[in-house]
């Protein structure tokens, strides 16, 4: 969404003050890049500021209405109305031919991703409109003289009516992006400042400055579905869903001769990417960090473009420089608009600078963002269980245990410890809500929430500041029927780790691929980060906690200061990823209070950290060697001379049943190793406890560059020492 800004004047005396003329100047001087266009679309009581090339305006009598955004089945809308097809001019004409002929309930049928603004003069009426999901993301404020909006935050806050203030209560409720929860708000962090729910059409009533909201699209499909009568099977839910998947992305590839996507190496961007790759060439773009050196995607991407015929430029993008950069840090959360850490938060804004640099001509990117919200791809995130019968009993439990939340209970409480004696049905009743007779939908509304306050989020954000649309085909609106039609005898088979998407992708994706599984991005005993997290516990980590929360010996009157100390000197001995995620959420959020006196020259980390490296694959070994050397910032120099052996209470295993490698400390089973990484296989096969790696490396005539990256995790993890 490119960025939009404006106001309704609704109580015009007192609301068109001097100080509300100055506010769009003022907008395109702190944010200079994003209104480079500097005109203003006014129809008095509506002011519209924004990229002009990216709205349409269709007068029509007292309609007047702009549209901003995609629409990706406009022959299929245009051909359902023949008596206006002569008309349409651009997307708004269609939108305002659809509305007079069939209603604003029409919208439904649009499949895309959009903001539209309807002023009905004659009504005395605005309509503000978004797409099924929220994809274009729209904020507003309102009181008895103004209704404020726009696509940023930044925006609204430099309007002097608008409140500047941190919703504390909000933001420290709000769940982290992979839990399962039924807490639902569309507050933003700030006070006052509320999200446009998706598949909205937000009613403002000039007259009486009135603001209603309706929902144009869930109420048109019943979602406790009777399933009983269909006898569909897996394998016939699967063909189906990978054919509307397939036709997601073929609507979305356009008019453009290249279609361009983001690659990160997993199921979900790997499966768009070769859907895409059926209709077009295709170019795609990859981020380079730590974490994707580690879970071995860098190589993926790359070994991908060999076996798709796709086009892969990978970029080295420095999350080590964000997390020891005070500078930095602040400017990637002013940027973001945002408290949450997640690693797209941290590296997506710097990925399409580097796009934009190197390939100016993009303007729309694919992303594979969405499927795990639909598809279950954080159900391993919620379990501990080895089997999948037991793992899908585990995490079906979880979603139970979040709708029991919503039912009135609390853990601890003597209703919790009673809640299996007692029916649903009683518990429902004394709660005033109703119970989700599909489960699954549980799951499905708890994930798309967590997500419109995270990935989408950051994700929108990030291209629309470099001037790119993305673009989801996993975001399609017919998702949602479709899952929510699937009978719950099947749902174990589908959804636990993605199977719905894995098992039909095996006809066009290599094995490297398909068997990945999904991994948390912040589990300590996985990610050999932590001790990059330490900065926080360092002697300069106080400046950034002042900046955030101010001296430390003065309270807060939020945060209990003298307990965040304790804990962030707790992390100096025990240096742990989620604690890490929790301590940084309230210093983030003080650090965004600042948001409101920022510019956005104080949010340019691009000119900070400077162009992005490109790497080359010409000779992997020596990127390897490359990428080793980076990413060993804090690492101790190992001592290639020593004898090498594996520590106390760690082994490799052999499974003969399933002819699988294993790494095990203190009898749990820590890493299994792809049967491909035969070198690292042979090497360990190799410790006696009195050769040492250059002499194993040399009797088995490798280069300790193949094997490196395995043994620094090993020593790290303690599975190794010399």
């Amino acid at each position: 969404m490119f960025p939009l800004a404006g106001y309704i004047l609704l109580n015009k005396p007192v609301a068109s003050s001097e100080k509300d003329g100055h506010f769009f100047n003022e907008l395109f001087s702190k944010f200079p890049s994003g209104f480079h266009t500097k005109n203003i679309l006014s129809n008095d009581p509506l002011f519209l500021a924004g990229n002009i090339g990216s709205f349409c305006g269709f007068e029509s009598g007292h309609h007047l209405l702009f549209f901003s955004g995609e629409i990706f089945n406009y022959k299929e809308i245009a051909g359902s109305m023949p008596s206006f097809s002569n008309n349409f001019q651009n997307n708004a004409g269609l939108i305002l031919a659809l509305i007079e002929e069939k209603g604003i309930q029409a919208i439904e049928k649009i499949n895309g991703q959009f903001i539209i603004i309807h002023l009905d003069t004659r009504e005395k009426k605005v309509h503000i409109i978004n797409d099924h999901f929220g994809i274009s993301q729209l904020y507003y404020y309102h009181d008895k003289n103004i209704f404020l909006f726009g696509s940023e935050l930044k925006f609204l806050l430099t309007h002097p009516a608008c409140p500047k203030e941190i919703d504390w209560e909000t933001s420290l409720k709000r769940p982290e992006p992979s839990g399962i929860s039924c807490y639902k708000s569309y507050k933003t962090w700030f006070k006052e400042i509320n999200l446009l729910p998706g598949a909205s059409v937000l009613n403002i009533d000039l007259e009486s400055g009135q603001i209603q909201i309706n929902n144009y699209w869930k109420e048109s499909f019943d979602p406790n579905y009777d399933h009983s009568h269909d006898k569909r099977t897996t394998a016939d839910v699967m063909e189906e869903y990978i054919s509307l998947l397939n036709d997601a992305v073929k609507i979305r590839t356009g008019g453009e001769e290249i279609c361009h996507s983001l690659l990160s190496g997993g199921l979900d961007s790997s499966a768009i990417v070769a859907l895409a790759a059926k209709y077009k060439p295709v170019e795609t773009f990859s981020i380079v960090t730590q974490m994707t050196w580690l879970e071995e995607t860098t190589l993926a991407c790359n070994k991908l473009k060999t076996n798709l015929g796709i086009k892969n430029a990978q970029f080295l993008v420095p999350v080590h420089k964000l997390s020891f950069d005070c500078q930095l840090w602040k400017q990637r959360i002013w940027r973001a608009e945002s408290p949450v850490n997640h690693n797209d938060s941290l590296t997506k804004t710097l990925l399409h600078f580097a796009i934009k640099k190197k390939n100016p001509e993009v303007t729309a990117l694919l992303t594979g963002t969405g499927s795990d919200e639909f598809n279950g791809g954080y159900a391993r995130w919620q379990v501990t269980g080895a089997e999948v019968e037991d793992n899908w009993e585990q995490f079906h439990n979880t979603i139970i245990d979040a709708e029991d939340y919503k039912l009135k209970l609390h853990r601890g409480t003597a209703l919790w410890s009673r809640k299996n004696l007692i029916n649903r049905e009683f518990l429902a009743s004394i709660s005033g809500n109703k119970i989700e007779q599909n489960p699954w939908m549980i799951y499905v509304d708890s994930s798309l929430h967590s997500l419109t306050y995270s990935l989408l989020w950051d994700e929108v954000r990030a291209s629309s500041y470099h001037g790119h649309t993305t673009l989801f085909p996993f975001l399609d609106f017919r998702f949602l029927p479709f899952i929510s039609k699937i009978p719950p005898a099947l749902h174990k088979d589908l959804f636990f780790d993605k199977t719905i998407l894995r098992t039909p992708l095996k006809k066009i994706l290599p094995d490297y691929i398909i068997n990945k599984s999904k991994v948390p991005a912040y589990v300590p005993e996985y990610d050999y980060r932590a001790k990059l997290f330490k900065f926080l516990t360092e002697k300069d980590s106080m400046k950034m906690v002042e900046e955030s929360l101010e001296d430390i010996n003065r309270q807060h009157p939020v945060i209990n200061k003298p307990e965040l100390m304790k804990r962030i000197a707790k992390m100096q001995q025990e240096p742990d990823i989620a604690e890490w995620h929790d301590i940084m959420h309230i210093i983030n959020l003080g650090l965004l209070e600042k948001l409101p006196y920022k510019t956005e020259k104080d949010m340019d980390m691009e000119s900070s950290i400077g162009e992005m490296q490109e790497l080359i694959f010409d000779d992997v070994a020596k990127t390897k060697i490359f990428l080793a050397d980076t990413f060993s910032y804090k690492k101790e120099k190992i001592d290639l001379q020593k004898p090498l052996l594996f520590s106390e209470g760690a082994f490799l295993l052999f499974n003969t049943m399933n002819n699988k490698y294993f790494l095990a400390k203190n009898n749990e089973l820590k890493f299994e190793i792809e049967d491909e990484n035969t070198d690292w296989i042979n090497f360990l096969n190799k410790i006696d406890n009195r050769l040492s790696i250059e002499q194993i490396t040399g009797e088995l005539k490798i280069e300790y560059a193949a094997i490196q990256e395995f043994v620094n995790i090993a020593l790290e993890e303690k599975i190794l020492s010399t």
